[in-house]
């Protein structure tokens, strides 16, 4: 639930069909109760550096690498080398 004290200071958005909001995880966002009888959707992506020191061994297969930078697959190639 929403503090009604922060009310005033919501701004809504709205959308067109095929638009999208892309927003950081710090902004503070949320929807009302969805009452009709139409679907929402919503998608959540995360982007992470592939060098950043991050333990995924609990979920392996929680982040796909969609692409790499040069500079990342030669930051890569030297950081194999150096361990």
């Amino acid at each position: 639930m929403i503090d009604s004290v922060c009310l005033e200071d919501l701004k809504p958005i709205p959308l067109k069909l095929g638009e999208v909001l892309v927003f950081t995880l710090a902004t503070v966002h949320g929807s009302e109760e969805n009452c009709g009888h139409i679907s929402r959707w919503s998608s959540d992506i995360r982007v992470m550096n592939a060098l950043a020191p991050v333990d995924l061994s609990s979920r392996p297969h929680y982040y796909e690498t969609l692409s790499r930078s040069v500079v990342t697959e030669l930051a890569q190639s030297y950081y194999l080398l150096e361990t």
